[in-house]
Protein backbone atom coordinates (compact mmCIF):
# COMPACT_ATOMS: atom_id res chain seq x y z
CA UNK A 1 0.00 0.00 0.00
CA UNK A 2 1.39 3.41 -0.88
CA UNK A 3 0.61 6.75 0.93
CA UNK A 4 -2.10 8.63 -0.56
CA UNK A 5 -1.63 12.18 -2.44
CA UNK A 6 -3.39 14.75 -1.37
CA UNK A 7 -4.20 17.74 -4.15
CA UNK A 8 -5.25 21.19 -3.25
CA UNK A 9 -7.58 23.53 -5.77
CA UNK A 10 -6.54 27.33 -4.86
CA UNK A 11 -9.16 29.84 -5.31
CA UNK A 12 -9.46 33.22 -4.11
CA UNK A 13 -12.21 32.82 -1.58
CA UNK A 14 -12.17 28.62 -1.58
CA UNK A 15 -9.76 25.73 -1.69
CA UNK A 16 -10.83 22.47 -3.26
CA UNK A 17 -9.39 19.79 -1.97
CA UNK A 18 -9.00 15.94 -3.24
CA UNK A 19 -7.22 12.57 -2.19
CA UNK A 20 -6.15 9.97 -4.11
CA UNK A 21 -6.94 5.80 -3.39
CA UNK A 22 -4.20 4.09 -1.54
CA UNK A 23 -2.81 3.07 -4.60
CA UNK A 24 -2.57 6.47 -6.24
CA UNK A 25 -4.86 5.46 -9.18
CA UNK A 26 -7.85 7.84 -8.89
CA UNK A 27 -8.88 11.26 -6.54
CA UNK A 28 -11.69 11.94 -5.70
CA UNK A 29 -13.31 15.39 -3.56
CA UNK A 30 -12.44 15.59 -0.13
CA UNK A 31 -13.87 18.82 0.93
CA UNK A 32 -14.17 22.59 -0.32
CA UNK A 33 -12.25 24.51 2.32
CA UNK A 34 -12.10 28.65 3.17
CA UNK A 35 -9.38 29.91 1.57
CA UNK A 36 -8.58 32.22 4.77
CA UNK A 37 -5.08 31.15 5.94
CA UNK A 38 -6.80 31.14 9.55
CA UNK A 39 -9.04 28.63 8.69
CA UNK A 40 -7.08 26.86 5.78
CA UNK A 41 -4.11 26.15 7.51
CA UNK A 42 -6.04 24.29 11.15
CA UNK A 43 -7.73 21.85 7.86
CA UNK A 44 -4.67 20.93 6.39
CA UNK A 45 -2.38 19.74 9.72
CA UNK A 46 -5.26 18.29 10.85
CA UNK A 47 -6.09 16.68 7.55
CA UNK A 48 -2.16 15.10 6.71
CA UNK A 49 -2.14 13.97 10.75
CA UNK A 50 -5.65 11.76 9.90
CA UNK A 51 -4.35 10.48 6.55
CA UNK A 52 -1.53 9.04 4.82
CA UNK A 53 -0.39 11.51 3.45
CA UNK A 54 3.14 12.36 1.17
CA UNK A 55 2.37 14.18 -0.97
CA UNK A 56 0.65 17.60 -1.82
CA UNK A 57 0.11 18.94 -4.91
CA UNK A 58 -0.97 21.95 -5.71
CA UNK A 59 -3.34 23.51 -8.91
CA UNK A 60 -2.07 25.96 -11.05
CA UNK A 61 -4.70 28.36 -11.68
CA UNK A 62 -5.01 29.66 -14.99
CA UNK A 63 -7.03 32.67 -16.67
CA UNK A 64 -8.72 32.18 -19.91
Amino acid sequence: MMSRVLGLDWGTRRIGVAISDDERRFAVGLAVWPGDASDFLPLLKSTLSEEDISLIVIGLPRVS
